[in-house]
């Protein structure tokens, strides 16, 4: 069991806008809110701070990663950009196809699913400012990990996608 989360309360700006940001996308899928866990928070904060524009391959967790580059100094967008773009994806995947995140032109929806993944009820996100030559050798970066407990992207044995049936559900308003 995760550790209990702190409140809403003690959260900065930042990681308020990512919560709240995640919580809305998710309602629209009918996933039930997550709460902030500050254990997750803390993996992510380590990950994020070496800089590695990739992910942690953590199995305890699901993952997402993100980052924004500038050639006019760090950026330091709002939480919710992040959590938009990965839900952005969402215009290319299939309900009728559950378990495909990875399309045939290279479009990428496993962000989406992770992020609407029923299952999940605990998420953890950090930010970084990765300075030119870390991330991208022209740019300076805001480098963003979102880690979600359960971890979603899961397929039953036999590649079944029956996990993603239960837990990336359509839209509604």
């Amino acid at each position: 069991m995760t550790p209990k989360p702190p409140s809403n309360g003690t959260l900065d700006t930042w990681e308020r806008q990512v919560l709240e940001r995640t919580n809305m996308h998710r309602a629209h899928h009918s996933a039930p809110a997550v709460s902030w866990n500050s254990t997750i928070q803390a993996f992510a904060q380590k990950w994020v701070n070496g800089c590695k524009f990739k992910h942690s391959g953590s199995t305890k967790y699901g993952e997402n990663v993100w980052a924004l580059g500038t050639g006019d100094g760090p950026p330091d967008p709002p939480g919710s950009f992040a959590i938009d773009d990965w839900y952005s994806e969402v215009k290319h995947y299939s309900f009728n196809k559950p378990g495909v995140i990875d399309g045939p032109n290279g479009e990428e929806m496993g962000h989406f699913t992770a992020l609407v993944w029923v299952a999940t009820t605990h998420i953890g996100c950090a930010k970084a400012v990765c300075l030119r030559g870390t991330i991208w050798p022209d740019m300076d970066a805001e480098f963003v990990s979102c880690n979600y407990y359960v971890p979603g992207n899961l397929y039953g044995p036999n590649n079944d996608v029956s996990y993603f049936k239960k837990n990336v559900l359509p839209y509604h308003a």
